[in-house]
């Protein structure tokens, strides 16, 4: 188990804290020393093996954790939120490792975090709890995707949840009707369960002239950049929006939009 205050020895060198569990299984000290090398190396800390852990960074003291957890050959691992005293960067660097590392010893890691980033950017499998119960597990991918809950949608990153609206067909086919006036399409041939509502991811929605004929009437509100994309939230008939434009043109608070959306990329989820 690699737990997340780590709980190595602060009295111990690196490879005293990592050779701990193969001493107390009673391993001959030739493959013992054998083995605590190797795995050393394999978490990049071999040249850091008789150096006192409390010299070490947060990041190689991660590693030492992860080492001590790695070096019995337990067919399966347990991580208590191990990545959450690191910041920000070097936690993304930590688990690309933690990843890489699971693809080399190929065992089963169970990893325990409330970080929905790093759940999806680790697991193969992802199972999301609430309160004690399992309420959605699939591949990450597609838990984002198809979330089956509000709950799902909004833990699993942000959503546009609607929850006014109306099923009906007309001459394009199945649309839901929003207030206002607003018609969006509709990927599905009945009307959704009662309590149903619709999930639209933010970065789903198109930005178009506010004249196009399919367009979503709105108006920005707030506009605020992050490097790579800008995110707006825009004003509508049927409540504020959030949307997600990359390599986004000069956009102003005030400014008429439209807004744009295929069928599919509406789902229904449970209330």
């Amino acid at each position: 188990m690699v737990f997340q205050s780590y709980a190595i020895w602060p009295h111990m060198t690196v490879f005293e804290n990592v050779s701990l569990p193969l001493r107390a299984a009673g391993v001959p000290r030739s493959k013992l020393g054998r083995d605590v090398a190797a795995t050393l190396e394999m978490v990049g800390l071999d040249a850091l093996a008789d150096r006192s852990v409390t010299q070490l960074s947060g990041g190689q003291q991660q590693r030492v954790a992860l080492a001590r957890c790695i070096v019995s050959e337990s067919p399966v691992i347990l991580m208590d939120e191990p990545l959450s005293n690191l910041d920000a960067k070097l936690r993304v660097a930590m688990r690309i490792e933690i990843r890489q590392l699971q693809r080399r010893l190929g065992r089963t890691i169970l990893f325990v975090t409330h970080d929905q980033e790093e759940a999806m950017s680790i697991a193969d499998m992802v199972y999301l709890y609430s309160e004690g119960t399992v309420v959605q597990k699939g591949p990450p991918k597609d838990l984002y995707d198809n979330p089956a809950t509000r709950y799902s949608a909004e833990f699993l990153g942000r959503a546009n949840i609607i929850s006014v609206f109306e099923w009906g067909t007309s001459a394009h086919g199945p649309e839901f009707r929003l207030p206002g006036g607003v018609v969006l399409p509709a990927a599905v041939d009945a009307p959704p369960a009662a309590g149903s509502m619709l999930c639209i991811r933010p970065e789903k929605w198109r930005l178009i002239s506010p004249q196009a004929p399919a367009a979503v009437f709105g108006r920005i509100s707030e506009t605020t950049f992050v490097g790579d994309r800008t995110e707006y939230r825009i004003d509508t008939s049927f409540g504020q929006l959030i949307a997600v434009e990359l390599n986004a043109a000069v956009r102003e608070p005030g400014d008429s939009v439209g807004l744009e959306i295929t069928a599919r990329e509406i789902k229904i989820v449970a209330q």
